[in-house]
């Protein structure tokens, strides 16, 4: 096993994890009362990220990780989910594609071969499949029909 200030038990993983997503559906709620991008320059956000910092030698732990993680992505990014962001064509944050950022995450499935994970690779397989449906594509050998 890893010795790690970051290392977590499932109870501590558990725990940081719920807090965290607390935080993400607030944000989440919250996204069209918050300014659409910070307002600093490169220096100023390499400020607030204490970048002039040397490498730690000791770590800290996970939930103080993910908190201050947390803190600086919510107060110092630009929102492309923002209903007032007009920017780039890109597609805002959904509650279901986080959780399932997470599984896949979690798993870190390798879909680069059948065996290394079978049913990852399935799904992905399949999605392939109905989005070619989708698009009125003709069925192709390569994706398995």
């Amino acid at each position: 096993m890893r010795e790690s200030p970051a290392e977590m038990t499932a109870e501590q993983f558990r725990d940081a994890g719920h807090r965290l997503v607390d935080r993400i559906a607030e944000f989440l709620s919250t996204i069209g009362e918050r300014p659409v991008a910070p307002a600093a320059t490169p220096r100023e956000m390499r400020a607030r990220l204490r970048a002039d910092t040397a490498l730690p030698d000791d770590g800290v732990d996970a939930a103080t990780i993910l908190t201050e993680s947390a803190d600086l992505l919510f107060d110092n990014s630009t929102f492309n989910g923002h209903p007032r962001f007009f920017g780039y064509i890109t597609s805002s944050a959904s509650p279901i594609g986080a959780l399932g950022d997470l599984l896949a995450a979690s798993l870190n499935p390798n879909c680069g071969a059948w065996s290394l994970s079978p049913m990852a690779t399935e799904i992905e397989l399949q999605t392939i499949r109905w989005i070619a449906q989708f698009i009125g594509t003709r069925p192709s050998a390569a994706v398995c029909w």
